[in-house]
């Protein structure tokens, strides 16, 4: 007679509870990893549009001062609709003065012409064709330092002659950034620099 052996299996499968909560994790993770990813390119392209503004705002601080160095004469007034400074430079006594002025959507102006014809403002570009980030000139402000706010006048000529010659010039930007939730975050991006008028 045949002895009949039977095995007994303690393997068992997955129940339905283990597998939603496998499921759940991975879930969890890959959301994670997904945010992890947006957040890095969102830094990436806010990084690319600010790259883009510094080169713009430092090229139109270097054309401004060069246009003050030269100057003879320089005046400047507070537009009212924008609160940018006006600033009107001649070169002789026979010459009609330029005008240098901002723009929030265009950028800067000497005459009538845009001062920068081999850059683009950095409102439009890569990254912001959708509007998912905008860009505006914010600040414009360009004075001898005699006419700051804060700087006392001094007693010596030596520093009369400084606080007369020498220009402020502050450049702001700002950039605002449309996120996946329609919710909008500011940043502000502001460039100084003095520059020395001998001739003024």
């Amino acid at each position: 007679m045949m002895k009949r052996s039977i095995h007994t299996s303690s393997q068992r499968g997955v129940t339905l509870i283990e597998l939603a909560a496998a499921m759940t994790i991975t879930a969890a993770i890959v959301v994670g990893l997904a945010g992890g990813v947006i957040s890095i390119v969102g830094y990436y392209q806010d990084d690319w549009v600010r790259q883009e503004i510094r080169r713009y705002a430092l090229t139109s601080m270097d054309m401004i001062s060069d246009y003050i160095e030269d100057a003879t004469h320089g005046t400047w007034s507070r537009a009212m609709d924008t609160g940018f400074d006006l600033v009107t430079l001649s070169y002789n006594k026979s010459t009609k003065g330029n005008l240098i002025q901002g723009d929030r959507d265009e950028g800067f102006y000497y005459g009538p012409n845009l001062m920068i014809d081999f850059m683009t403002f950095p409102k439009t570009g890569q990254y912001r064709m959708t509007g998912q980030r905008i860009v505006e000139l914010h600040h414009f402000q360009c004075r001898p330092r005699k006419d700051i706010e804060g700087i006392k006048g001094s007693s010596t000529s030596a520093m009369r002659l400084v606080n007369r010659s020498v220009w402020d010039i502050t450049i702001g930007f700002s950039m605002t950034t449309i996120k996946q939730d329609y919710t909008e975050v500011v940043e502000y991006l502001t460039f100084h620099s003095q520059v020395f008028a001998p001739r003024m």
